[in-house]
């Protein structure tokens, strides 16, 4: 029964004047990356209709989570007949937390609260409003667009839209230079996947999070990497190099390591979760 998706992004909210451009960018890489094409913006929140392949949004950087919704007009008879089907089934203890953006609704936030908690209540002999310990939190999200209703929040990795800092290489040795390339994603950056004397590293997981095609590039030794380097002018090269492995190559440029600091259990878990977004399963 649900209508709408609520996206909440990462960091954008902090960017000030240049807030309009990563939004323009994160609703690219949506468009391109998810089935999701019409995006409206209502009140910093992101609204999407409803489709069944929404854990794509999951491999989108700069989305922190998001939520199915229901929507209904803003009249509190209505709220209450659709919370009372949306929550058919459900047991346990519960409580209400509304966001009221649109303050021209009647009632604020805590009498919604307490009139939709005692009538869930009183409707659904297995539902207890317990504000301490619930089982589940129903929240309410009142905007311009009307009324949103939802029990979960689904994670994403948050971070900034890919392509919002320009580009880097990436030097592909293995798994942990895969989380590397997606960790620098995360942080706004195209990448270019390159390996030197080894062979062709499958790159299809990474494209899976790119908004960008990749294609990776193979070079016989890091001179001729080097020389590629400058000529496309690209003045950062990432590796997956940690404090326990570090080998130096020579290389006169720039080289970021963004798994210095971990381990190889640290590597492990951050991919797994990786994998489990790619193959559309939940955290």
């Amino acid at each position: 029964m649900y209508t709408h998706i609520l996206l909440r992004s990462s960091e954008i909210f902090l960017k000030g004047a240049n807030r309009r451009m990563f939004e323009r960018k994160l609703f690219s890489n949506i468009r391109r990356q998810t089935p999701f094409k019409e995006i409206l913006v209502s009140q910093g929140r992101y609204i999407v209709s409803f489709q069944p392949d929404h854990f794509s949004l999951r491999r989108v950087f700069g989305i922190a989570s998001y939520s199915l919704a229901v929507r209904c007009n803003k009249e509190m008879d209505e709220i209450k007949s659709v919370a009372l089907r949306l929550l058919q089934g459900r047991k346990g203890m519960f409580k209400i937390e509304t966001n009221r953006a649109d303050k021209s609704f009647p009632l604020n936030s805590l009498e919604i609260n307490r009139e939709l908690g005692s009538f869930l209540e009183n409707n659904c002999l297995c539902l207890v409003v317990d504000l301490r310990n619930p089982t589940f939190v129903f929240s309410v999200e009142i905007n311009q667009q009307g009324v949103f209703m939802f029990t979960e929040t689904i994670p994403c990795f948050g971070g900034v839209p890919t392509g919002v800092e320009g580009s880097v290489a990436l030097l592909l040795d293995g798994e942990a230079s895969v989380l590397a390339g997606l960790l620098v994603m995360k942080r706004g950056c195209d990448i270019f996947p390159v390996r030197v004397g080894c062979e062709a590293e499958n790159i299809s997981f990474l494209q899976q999070f790119s908004p960008a095609p990749l294609h990776s590039l193979s070079f016989i030794d890091f001179p001729s990497l080097q020389q590629w380097l400058f000529h496309k002018k690209i003045n950062f090269l990432v590796n997956g190099q940690t404090f326990s492995n570090f080998v130096s190559n020579n290389l006169i440029i720039s080289q970021l390591r963004p798994l210095v600091a971990y381990n190889k259990i640290a590597i492990q878990e951050q991919l797994t979760e990786y994998h489990k977004a790619a193959n559309f399963q939940s955290i």
